[in-house]
């Protein structure tokens, strides 16, 4: 079926120049500053908005797959589906000051650019060394990822306490578990999942589809009766982080939602014994030769997307099938020679490869 053919802007004025000349007698619209060739290119320029605003309506009211913002929220509610929210960052900060000072909870710390805030989530008292390492969270659950810091990252007290430091600083391994609220394009996949793969009582599909309505997690995968009959193993990224590899809480998140080994019903069938997991990853370094600097920006960019959106926990890399044309792809007609690795890269059951350093 052939879709109306919208008219371009130019078409439309000359359009509206035409019925000026055929319905209005003695009008010369070839004369550059006529009134009638400026009332012919407004007329087109609304008419052109006319349709743009058509075109915007049908992608949005009428096709859940080009649906944006609150008219893709409302596609996702016939299924029963919500925006993830975001998750604020948690850890623990280092403060320094005189022993036996009270660190209150709820003790409120910033950046130093003020643009994020955490508390204290428990009391503490400074010990006898001058330092407390206490648990904090970021007080904005809309921060998301931006509330992961490194370890030994300064905060500041937004209120002076007696005998302490008014800088504290981000313990080991740093602020993590901060994921951003879910894009149009996650919640428009999940959407378009859940229509052409509905519910079907537990296939592989469904547990994908379960451990995707966690916040943060971008991507799944089932590996059905890999421990016998019965059994469901599932594993997950949270592409919205620097490190996509899920955390110990994340792993919990989803193994309570699905449903725990043996504890409580969640939305899997009551007899299957799923066991939710953290995939390994593994980093896959390469060496390219003979490539001018000036191509090394686009296949390392090739190579990025390569890896993040062919890789899955158990899958190989192709060398010829999927190293070489991404290579290829980037290099923009350069010559080159990939001389690590030189031939296939085997996968492994839970293990994911990732992009490792790669060699000019």
């Amino acid at each position: 079926m052939t879709g109306f053919p919208r008219p371009t802007l130019a078409a439309l004025r000359d359009q509206a120049m035409s019925n000026f000349a055929a319905r209005l007698t003695g009008a010369d619209m070839s004369l550059r500053r006529s009134n009638l060739v400026v009332a012919a290119i407004v007329l087109a320029g609304l008419v052109n908005g006319e349709y743009g605003y058509i075109d915007w309506i049908v992608e949005n009211v009428f096709l859940p797959d080009t649906a944006t913002g609150d008219y893709l929220v409302r596609w996702a509610a016939v299924k029963g589906l919500a925006r993830e929210p975001a998750t604020p960052a948690a850890g623990s900060v280092i403060f320094t000051g005189t022993s036996g000072m009270l660190i209150p909870s709820g003790t409120v710390l910033q950046t130093s650019d003020l643009s994020l805030q955490f508390a204290t989530t428990a009391a503490a008292l400074m010990g006898g060394g001058g330092s407390v390492t206490v648990a904090i969270e970021a007080l904005s659950p809309s921060s998301g990822s931006a509330g992961n810091l490194a370890t030994a990252a300064p905060l500041s007290l937004v209120t002076a306490l007696a005998g302490v430091s008014g800088t504290a600083t981000v313990a080991a391994p740093g602020l993590s578990g901060g994921t951003d609220e879910e894009s149009d394009d996650g919640l428009r996949n999940r959407l378009l999942l859940a229509l052409r793969q509905p519910p079907q009582g537990g296939t592989v599909s469904d547990y994908e589809q379960w451990a995707l309505d966690v916040a943060g997690v971008t991507r799944a995968w089932a590996y059905p009766l890999h421990r016998g009959a019965g059994t469901v193993d599932l594993t997950f990224v949270m592409d919205g982080r620097t490190n996509i590899i899920p955390l110990t809480a994340d792993v919990t998140a989803v193994q309570d939602f699905i449903g725990v080994l043996g504890g409580i019903i969640g939305v899997k069938p009551v007899t299957d014994d799923c066991l939710v997991f953290a995939p390994t990853p593994s980093a896959v370094n390469i060496t390219i030769t003979g490539l001018p600097t000036a191509a090394q920006a686009g296949v390392l960019a090739a190579l990025t997307d390569l890896f993040a959106t062919a890789m899955i926990p158990g899958g190989g890399l192709s060398f010829q099938d999927q190293l070489i044309p991404a290579v290829a792809s980037g290099a923009a007609g350069a010559s080159f020679a990939v001389t690590s690795p030189s031939a296939d890269v085997a996968g492994s059951y839970g293990v994911l490869l990732q992009l490792g350093t790669v060699t000019w």
